[in-house]
């Protein structure tokens, strides 16, 4: 039996939040961006064996070693059910990434059990990347487990309130550098290879950050909320305010904006003064067609001067002989 026919990743939610065969777009998103964005972190660091997190986009192979696609929705609690995008086999018939899945899964087991430290290759960005799912937990989601079959493995995690909390713990690890902020996200540029966005803070900063494309989607949706950014950042020497941040955590912080301001204050805030404003402001006059302008008026010479320039442009370069 070939292992293409039967790989599949099953992700079974529980607890009061769950509906029987059913889960919101906005908690399958979470759930597949955070499950899709620690894979291929954790592809990256196996394959390649440096840090998950560093500038440009994910390497193609890691990307194509753990793509999914998501194939059906079951009832028994809510089961999602994953299929690996690609159908290529080794040699031994064995689906080619299917040891990544196992090797994830089985580190997602080893974060419950505290005396255990957690594997090499779950550094911090694979760690990242997977604690994002702590935000499914507070939608009335108990417990996410995690099954990969196929006709040779089983493996089996959990991710619950307690492997959320040594998680945490594991992120809380002194970094060089590491930071995190609470804001608003404002600003946001797609067309550098990372996202690029500012964050305005509740004390009244803004910084300016930067994450990897796996983070998209994330940027895209925390637009106008409130969204906490963990990462490397870099302080002003002098004061030792954070200029910037390199991501590799970004979360949505509910569902509201800035606490105490309605959208329309954050619409305001954005909202251009009007023409005749900036004119007041900038003290421009209006322009009078009767007014006689104060300016001199060019002199036959400068005219034509201006009328040969004008002329050579337009013809352009002569003609190489």
């Amino acid at each position: 039996m070939e292992e293409g026919a039967g790989s599949r990743l099953e992700v079974r939610l529980s607890g009061p939040g769950v509906r029987q065969g059913k889960v919101s777009v906005g908690d399958l998103s979470l759930i597949a961006d955070a499950i899709q964005t620690s894979l291929e972190r954790f592809a990256e660091r196996a394959t390649e064996g440096g840090p998950s997190l560093r500038r440009g986009p994910r390497s193609k192979e890691a990307k194509m070693l753990v793509g999914l696609f998501v194939t059906g929705i079951k009832s028994g609690s809510t089961v999602i059910e994953f299929e690996p995008s690609h159908g290529q086999v080794d040699l031994t018939g064995e689906r080619l990434g299917a040891s990544l899945f196992r090797e994830w899964i089985d580190g997602i087991q080893s974060l419950e059990d505290p005396a255990r430290p957690p594997p090499v290759k779950f550094d911090r960005g694979v760690l990242s990347g997977l604690h994002q799912l702590h935000s499914a937990l507070a939608r009335g989601i108990d417990k996410i487990e995690f099954e990969w079959k196929n006709h040779r493995h089983t493996s089996r995690g959990v991710f619950d309130a307690v492997t959320a909390k040594r998680t945490e713990a594991l992120l809380l690890l002194p970094a060089r550098n590491r930071r995190s902020i609470v804001g608003v996200m404002l600003e946001a540029d797609f067309h550098s290879p990372d996202a690029a966005f500012t964050v305005y803070t509740t004390d009244g900063q803004s910084v300016r950050c930067t994450a990897g494309e796996e983070d998209l989607g994330t940027v895209l949706v925390g637009l106008m909320h409130m969204v906490r950014i963990s990462g490397e950042a870099e302080l002003d020497p002098t004061t030792g305010t954070i200029r910037t941040i390199r991501a590799d955590s970004v979360e949505l912080e509910g569902e509201g904006e800035l606490p105490g301001y309605p959208v329309v204050a954050v619409h305001d805030f954005w909202s251009s003064p009007s023409i005749t404003t900036l004119e007041e402001r900038l003290g421009i006059r209006a322009y009078d067609p009767k007014q006689k302008g104060e300016w001199e008026p060019p002199t036959d010479d400068e005219w034509e001067r201006y009328k040969r320039a004008v002329s050579d442009r337009r013809r352009g370069p002569p003609a190489v002989q």
